[in-house]
């Protein structure tokens, strides 16, 4: 089963750590170090990454059109 994530805004460390089989759409991940941490089975479009290691050890991601800031270095 997919869950969907959309038009959000998630904030601190870690944020979705671990989810899996999920849209994520016109999502903005904020401050706070790999929001999607240990991630898998991913669908990613239109969001937005400002920080750090966002899809550190991430596995199956796709991603469309979308922004990763400059603070959004590493982990992918």
């Amino acid at each position: 089963m997919t869950t969907i994530y959309q038009d959000q805004l998630f904030e601190g460390e870690r944020s979705l750590f671990g989810v899996h089989d999920a849209q994520i759409s016109r999502t903005t991940f904020g401050s706070g170090e790999s929001p999607l941490k240990e991630s898998r089975q991913i669908d990613l479009k239109q969001s937005i990454f400002k920080w750090k290691y966002p899809l550190w050890y991430s596995q199956h991601v796709r991603v469309d059109q979308t922004i990763f800031e400059t603070m959004a270095r590493s982990g992918i």
